[in-house]
């Protein structure tokens, strides 16, 4: 039998980590972009070279072809990272409101494969324990009924 591949189906798992991360990238490629033609202009200062302009147009032009590809390899190398944190978010989440959830696993080549590991540990021993819980039974009904005497002469049943 054909062992089911796990996939990620989504390009954005977690829309806060990864969209911070590409906004972040945004930002240094804008800083790089000042960078550069600020080093052009100050190299064509120094130098009393007049193509200094001539320079620019192609490299904005190049480096702004480029930013897309650097965005989608970001997005996608972070989800390795933002795809298993949301997986155990949600399975904690679960495991937290009903004492049982499904194992995880994550992709190969997702990151924190030792907490899937230690996720699934702790997750069974949790389940073992309601487990536990649930089949023993209750302990009112294991003590006996004791009779109190009050002081006002009246008997009560504990």
């Amino acid at each position: 039998m054909k062992e089911k591949r796990n996939k990620r189906w989504r390009l954005i798992a977690d829309l806060q980590i990864q969209g911070r991360l590409s906004l972040r990238l945004g930002i240094y490629w804008i800083a790089c972009q000042m960078v550069m033609v600020a080093t052009i202009f100050g190299f064509a200062f120094l130098t009393n070279s007049s193509g200094a302009g001539a320079a620019i147009f192609p490299a904005l032009v190049a480096s702004t072809l480029f930013l897309p590809i650097m965005l989608l390899d970001l997005i996608v190398f972070s989800n390795r990272f933002a795809g298993p944190m949301l997986t155990l978010r949600r399975a904690l989440k679960q495991l937290a409101q009903s004492n049982s959830s499904e194992e995880i696993k994550f992709r190969d080549g997702d990151f924190y494969q030792d907490m899937e590991n230690d996720f699934n540990i702790v997750r069974r021993k949790i389940v073992a324990k309601s487990d536990e819980r649930s089949d023993a039974p209750m302990l009112s009904s294991l003590l006996p009924s004791l009779e109190i005497n009050s002081p006002l002469g009246t008997e009560q049943n504990v």
